[in-house]
């Protein structure tokens, strides 16, 4: 139940932490409190995730503060870039796949955890990565 906190948009999620710390939002809380502080966001779901988290032992303030702690600590957590890769199209930016996948293996800052084990493995004859020559990464 903890997720719909986290699903909520961020400037809501920080209104209800704001909220809970000051005492604005009581415990147990009602709809219309919660409406209040929440908008037009489903307040059900977050009650309950409120509730829950007081039969854990973090009520009030200590809830408004817990919440703010996660918030920060998934604002830390790396997000993954996103390159639309394929065939050139007029009019659209799309890299070349095989450029995209070696500048991504080639700027990996540990090994893989699934090594590649396809079509091509074993290959003879086979031109191998010029990636060391690139002066672009």
């Amino acid at each position: 139940m903890m997720e719909a906190l986290f699903n909520l948009p961020e400037h809501v999620r920080r209104r209800l932490a704001g909220a809970l710390e000051s005492g604005s939002l009581p415990s147990p809380c009602t709809s219309a409190a919660a409406k209040s502080v929440l908008g037009s966001e489903d307040v059900t779901a977050v009650i309950t995730a409120v509730e829950e988290l007081g039969r854990s032992g973090v009520t009030g303030p200590a809830a408004g503060v817990w919440i703010r702690t996660v918030e920060a600590a998934m604002a830390q957590a790396p997000s993954p870039d996103l390159v639309w890769s394929g065939p050139e199209v007029s009019g659209l930016h799309a890299r070349d796949t095989r450029r995209v996948c070696q500048l991504v293996f080639a700027r990996m800052d540990r090994t893989a955890l699934t090594p590649y084990s396809g079509k091509y493995q074993g290959q003879s004859r086979a031109t191998g990565s010029l990636i060391s020559l690139d002066t672009d990464r």
